[in-house]
């Protein structure tokens, strides 16, 4: 899996580990992560809000969470909880699609 990451403000590079760890167990999880993109912006100076959008690569159509929060903290678990929800319903679609494949060659058999 390629992890990218891409910012444009300073920060604890703690957050970044969470993200990375986080994804590695979704990987393990799910095993269709091909790639995570992450920019992440800052705006604002007295109390900064933070924009986090995460481009997950999954066979088929590419995933785009994206995240806004003025604490870091609950913008990564905010980002790593997105992420487990779309992979899991991403992973029902696929199953889906194969059932309804294999039941179209099935019910063709049958005939």
């Amino acid at each position: 899996m390629e992890f990218l990451i891409r910012t444009n403000t300073d920060f604890s590079n703690r957050y970044i580990r969470f993200l990375k760890w986080k994804s590695y167990l979704l990987l393990q999880k799910f095993e269709q992560i091909l790639y995570l993109n992450v920019y992440i912006s800052s705006e604002g100076s007295n109390l900064p809000l933070y924009k986090v959008v995460l481009k997950i690569g999954v066979p088929g159509d590419d995933l785009i969470l994206i995240q806004k929060d003025h604490n870091l903290a609950t913008l990564f678990k905010k980002c790593a909880a997105d992420m487990e929800r779309y992979l899991r319903k991403n992973k029902e679609k696929n199953i889906d699609r194969k059932r309804s494949v294999y039941r179209k060659k099935f019910l063709m058999a049958r005939k």
